[in-house]
């Protein structure tokens, strides 16, 4: 993936995803699993001054991706288990991907997109 097409520095620190922009993320030491309960296995903070969705998909080969929400505020929590129809207690998921919703706000405004 070409990251630097897809995201644009902060000067935070951070990376803000652009208008439709998209970032993967690896779970390196843990991942997510299938619970079977109806607990949040991610949470999301937004870090901009103008709270903007983004969609959240999971995968488990970077190829396969399985859409589990999108988030609709500030702080937004997502529970995997009511997106996936079967539950295997083996199934472990460790690639997340993290898509701005397209056309939301002003695309003249000098704050950035969903702040990562």
């Amino acid at each position: 993936m070409d990251w630097e097409s897809q995201l644009t520095p902060d000067t935070s620190g951070g990376l803000s995803l652009a208008n439709g922009g998209s970032i993967i993320v690896e779970f390196v030491n843990n991942v997510l699993i299938a619970d079977g309960t109806s607990k949040p296995d991610l949470v999301f903070f937004e870090g901009g001054a103008v709270v903007e969705q983004v969609t959240i998909e999971i995968s488990q080969d970077g190829e396969n991706w399985v859409e589990v929400g999108t988030t609709t505020g500030s702080i937004s929590q997502i529970d995997i288990d009511i997106h996936i129809p079967e539950i295997n207690a083996d199934d472990h998921w460790s690639l997340a991907r993290i898509t701005d919703v397209k056309d939301q706000g002003s695309n003249t405004s000098h704050l950035p997109r969903r702040r990562i």
